[in-house]
């Protein structure tokens, strides 16, 4: 059975390296964990709330850093997000999976031909644009399976499947399960 995969976290490396003295955002990291070292030294009301909020801003510090650099250029999702036209489209997948995207749709989005953007996408992304869309599909579903007491057919049409019998065909080649008993499992039921 696939768990459900956030696309950034499985686009970053396993361990995210931030050197103090080589980049201009350490300084910036090195205050946060001090604040958070303050923090839980402290132990006053609402700390934890504090710390889970620096810890945030911590994560988002240091994702600029690492896209501060070349690590992040090899093929794969992050790649294709900070491309302007790739970019552009892999928002629109993410802002309306539900819609009846073609790879014509998505290279208008993107603003440029079929071909080109057909060709771009790949050479970022290492997938086509429509299996990339499938594989995101998917990444909802699974979390709409989790999230909501909706039927199946509710997040089938969520996801851009007009049938509940084609979804499921989807959901299990992706999961290795079919969505009801993916949820089940998950829920642990």
């Amino acid at each position: 059975m696939t768990p459900r995969r956030n696309p950034l976290l499985t686009a970053l490396p396993p361990v995210l390296v931030i050197r103090s003295g080589t980049d201009c955002h350490a300084p910036w990291l090195k205050t946060i964990l001090n604040v958070i070292a303050e923090e839980l030294a402290q132990e006053q009301p609402g700390s934890n709330l504090v710390v889970a909020k620096l810890a945030d801003l911590l994560f988002m510090q240091s994702l600029r850093t690492y896209l501060a650099t070349d690590l992040h250029k090899s093929v794969g999702w992050m790649r294709g997000i900070m491309d302007p036209l790739v970019g552009r489209a892999i928002s629109c997948m993410h802002a309306a999976p539900e819609r009846r995207w073609t790879l014509q749709a998505l290279a208008q989005e993107a603003g440029c031909s079929r071909a080109v953007f057909a060709q771009r996408f790949s050479s970022l992304v290492g997938q086509g644009a429509l299996s990339y869309l499938t594989a995101w599909r998917m990444h909802v579903a699974a979390g709409l399976l989790l999230d909501e007491t909706g039927n199946i057919g509710t997040v089938a049409s969520r996801v851009g499947y007009q049938s509940e019998a084609a979804f499921s065909i989807a959901f299990k080649r992706w999961a290795g399960t079919p969505p009801s008993q993916y949820r089940a499992m998950m829920l642990g039921g």
